[in-house]
């Protein structure tokens, strides 16, 4: 069984650029280290701060793409976990997943 990374890059997700930086550095270092990981890029729905849309998201996937092997995509509200999320925003998960080929 591979081994499996998941890159924690949901804070970055509002900055394209940012993002694709993170995720280009990360996976470069998982790379080197083990170059049979599969490495998974974090995206959210409602991370604290500012909201998100889906057009954040997808020009973020669409950047980063051929660096990893996929996404994980959280749908967090507020709770012990997340005390600073708003109300969950599955429409924009909606959005994003239909905006991709």
């Amino acid at each position: 069984m591979a081994d499996i990374i998941e890159l924690q890059a949901q804070s970055l997700e509002r900055d394209t650029a940012a993002y694709t930086a993170f995720v280009r550095a990360a996976t470069s270092q998982a790379s080197t280290a083990n170059p049979r990981i599969i490495v998974l890029a974090g995206l959210s729905t409602n991370p604290p701060g500012a909201p998100v849309d889906s057009q954040q998201l997808t020009a973020a996937v669409q950047a980063t793409q051929s660096m990893v092997d996929g996404y994980w995509l959280n749908v967090p509200g507020p709770g012990p976990r997340c005390p600073t999320c708003n109300a969950p925003r599955p429409d924009i998960a909606i959005q994003t997943i239909q905006s991709l080929p």
